[in-house]
């Protein structure tokens, strides 16, 4: 059972980072509005506000913590992985 725990954990630490890292290289982040704002937005009728420079920087931030938890999960789940086999 905690191989499976732990593979799930290396799994979804690979899926964080590589959408960070996808995030951060095509710069879907400029444009995106989030989907709570999109529904919202559509229900009353209006438009959604323009991106500013403080929506771009969570972006970045954003990004940059899926790649590094991602990261951090990946490194738990293989060493878990590891040390679960050598037992």
């Amino acid at each position: 059972m905690t191989a499976l725990k732990f593979g799930a954990l290396l799994a979804l630490g690979l899926a964080f980072a590589g959408m960070g890292v996808w995030t951060l290289y095509t710069r879907k982040r400029d444009d995106m509005v989030p989907l709570a704002e999109l529904l919202i937005n559509r229900a009353l009728g209006e438009e959604p506000p323009p991106r500013n420079a403080w929506d771009r920087r969570l972006a970045l931030f954003h990004g940059g913590m899926s790649i590094l938890f991602g990261l951090l999960m990946s490194v738990v789940g293989a060493v878990g992985l590891a040390l679960g086999d050598a037992q």
